[in-house]
Order: C-alpha cells, then structure tokens, then sequence
C-alpha cells in the first residue's frame, strides 16, 4: 500500500470518529437547558478559530520546510524552532479559549459550574491546537504518524461525548480531554525534531538557516498575509457564529451550530482526499512538472465530488430522522436547510482544492490574502443583508452559498495560471 493510500484510509476512520463525535456533541449539548446548550455549541464552534492562535506561520513554515527538505539542504534547528513556537503558542491558544468560553457563558447566560466549564474549554482546545503540526509533519513526509495520531484524538473526542452522555462530571472530563492533547502533541514534536536531524546528518547541503527568525523579514511578511487570510476564511465561514455572539440569539447560536456540523461531516470526506493528496500536488509542483500538477488538482475536485454527492443524498434522504434524534425538531421543515448546504458544499470543493494549492506554493500568499478578503465582503456582506431583510438564517446561508460559489471559480483560474509559470527557488 502507498503512503498516499495509507493515509487516506487512516484518514478514513478519523472520518468516522469525527462523523460520531459531531453527532454526539449535539445530542449531548441539544438535551441541555436551551441557554447552557447555546454555550457549548456556540464554544465548539468558536474551535474552528484556534488555528488563527498560529498568527500565520502554518503554511510558510510547511514552504519553507518542505522546499529544503525536497532540495536536499535542511537544517534540523529550523524544524526544532518551529516546532518550539507552535508549541507555545498552543499554551497561550488553550489558555484564551478557556477565558473565551467563560465569556460566551456569561453572554448566553449560562447555569453550571463555571470551573468545569474552564476545564472542559481549555482541555477541548488543546486537542485542537495539535492541528497546527499537520504543516510541520506533511513538509517532512511524515503524515502518517500525524494522520495516526489525528484519529486518535477524534477516537478519543468520541469518548469524551459518550462519557459526558453517561455522567461523568465535565471536570474530570475536561483534564482527560487535556492529557490526549498536551500528550499526542509532545510526542509528535519530538518525533519530528528526531526526523529532521536524521535528515539533516544524511544530506550534505545546508543553506545555513538554523532557525526561524533568519528567515525575517520574508516569513513575517507572509505570515502576515496568510493570517489575514486565515482570518478572512474563518469569519466568512462563520459569520452567523459572530453575529449571534455579539447580539445573542439563543435559537440562531444553535441552529448555525447544526448547521455548521453538518456541513463538516458532508465535505470532510473530500477535505481529508483533497488535503493527503496535496502534498504530492506541492511535489509535482516544486519538480516544475506543471502538467501533472494541474492533472492532480482536476483530480482532487472529481474525487471531492465523488464523495460530496453521495453525502448529500444521505442527508437529504434522512434529514428528519437525524434532526429528530439531535433535539433539533424545529429545521426539520425548513426547506433552506438542505439547499444552503449543497451550495457551500459545491463550492468548497473548489475552494478547497485551488485555494490549497494556492497558498501550497511560495508566491501565492498575497494572492490568497486577497481572494480571501473578496469573498469575506461579498460572502459575509450577502449573508448579513439578507439576514436582516428576511430574518431567516438558512435563506440567507443559501443566498451566500450562490456568491461563494462564483467566487470559488476565481480561485481556479488562479491556480491555472500558477501553472503556467516555473516554481521560485527559495533564498
């Protein structure tokens, strides 16, 4: 079996866990008091934020990473101070959530026990947090042990729905949830300081770069885009969460929070392809094969497709029943639901798959930057005046599920053309 077919079937079952672990956090969170329900979706929700905790560095560190480590010339100190950086930046991630939660508790008027509910917080973001060595671990092909360690921790978020289901006091849940992700993160870091010197001690080259900061002021600059770029993602994903964040409404903060879960399990199939498959994308890319790896990218979206539809169709086939059992009777009839989310899905097959491949290659960060803000506008800015005109959430999601698809397409033609150019060599 390949690498590529290894990590697509690891990557399958966390698939399943995720599947069960978003089914599980609704049916467990929906039975609760309405007010203390809106706190914990509304918190699993804001999870999705804890990548921007890494203020850019992700993907330059994977370019800058992954074009060294290709070409032969990788120092092992500069793996060791990435690694160091996402590593406290994590502390500092966890640490914010969990004050985060409590504030979105105070703002939905929650009723439980608050220190359990800065447990729960912080040990919940420290399993997200470990995301942010996938671009470490990819760069140095070792997204088996990532993709591993990944399902692991989906297997053990599955565990952590069922025991809440089951009573178990939120405290005592909350330091597991922070064991499984303090513990997978150490490990993996080590593992991967361990590869980067057996790298370094095999290969005669070296460009002299020993650390992160010596690449200033290139990696800050784009950093800096790719932030704003990950920023602008995240809000136009999620600008119903910020909305009714700001200005509560407890059956909007629950009906996004559904709607935002279900979303997921319908494109994750793709993602997880879209996302293995990218990184031999970069390697054709970065071997100046250009034919293949356009080939590749028309690849990801008939593969991405292929898993989106029939993901579709289950939904639409058993919407009652799974809304039924999540507590959520009251979208059952919304004719919105469904159409909303075959229009985001479509275009984040495209999205996902070019917009990848855009900030995958060392010159495509201000042109990520800017498509992003783009479709923050003119997504979010349709979503929000639609809201206010109709007062119905899933109309307005499918209004900007029309615009994000147009803007989708722009990222292909913008992939096309990176394709007709040689790959930069890095300084």
């Amino acid at each position: 079996m390949t690498d590529l077919l290894k990590v697509i079937t690891i990557r399958g079952f966390g698939i399943v866990f995720s599947a069960i672990a978003a089914i599980m956090s609704l049916r467990v969170f929906l039975a609760a008091d309405p007010n203390n329900a809106a706190t914990f979706v509304g918190f699993l929700g804001w999870l999705v934020f804890v990548p921007l905790a890494q203020l850019g560095f992700g993907r330059p560190c994977y370019v800058e990473v992954r074009s060294r480590y290709l070409g032969g010339c990788l120092v092992g100190g500069l793996v060791g101070s990435f690694s160091l950086l996402f590593l406290r930046q994590g502390v500092v991630a966890s640490l914010g959530f969990g004050m985060l939660a409590v504030g979105f508790g105070l703002a939905q008027g929650y009723t439980g026990l608050w220190s359990a509910l800065l447990i729960f917080a912080i040990g919940m973001t420290s399993i997200a947090t470990c995301t942010s060595q996938r671009d470490l671990a990819y760069a140095l092909d070792k997204e088996i042990v990532y993709e591993s360690l990944e399902t692991g921790r989906r297997a053990a978020s599955v565990l952590i729905y069922i025991g809440i289901w089951q009573g178990i006091p939120l405290i005592f849940i909350g330091l597991f949830a922070l064991i499984v992700g303090v513990g997978t993160f150490l490990f993996l870091n080590r593992l991967l300081e361990h590869r980067a010197d057996a790298v370094n001690a095999e290969e005669a080259g070296d460009d002299g770069v020993t650390h992160w900061r010596l690449l200033r002021p290139k990696i800050d600059s784009k950093a800096r885009r790719y932030f704003g770029f990950s920023v602008n993602e995240l809000v136009f994903y999620n600008t119903p969460l910020i909305m009714f964040t700001v200005y509560p409404v407890t059956e909007n903060v629950i009906y996004f929070g559904v709607w935002s879960k279900l979303f997921l399990l319908i494109v994750l199939p793709a993602r997880i392809f879209i996302d293995a498959r990218m990184n031999h994308v970069t390697a054709f890319y970065f071997g100046a094969d250009m034919t293949k790896t356009w080939r590749a990218l028309i690849l990801c979206v008939q593969v991405g497709a292929g898993l989106v539809i029939p993901a579709l169709v289950m939904f639409f086939t058993w919407q009652e029943v799974l809304l039924g059992w999540l507590n959520a009777q009251q979208m059952i009839f919304d004719p919105w639901l469904f159409v909303s989310l075959a229009l985001w899905a479509t275009g984040n097959i495209f999205q996902h798959t070019y917009g990848s491949f855009i900030i995958s290659y060392r010159d495509g960060f201000s042109l990520a930057y800017v498509n992003s803000l783009i479709a923050l506008i003119l997504v979010s800015g349709m979503l929000i005046c639609s809201y206010l005109v109709t007062q119905n959430l899933g109309k307005s999601l499918a209004l900007s599920g029309v615009i994000y698809i147009l803007i989708a397409l722009g990222y292909v033609w913008q992939a096309y053309q990176a394709t007709r150019v040689e790959p930069a060599t890095f300084n």
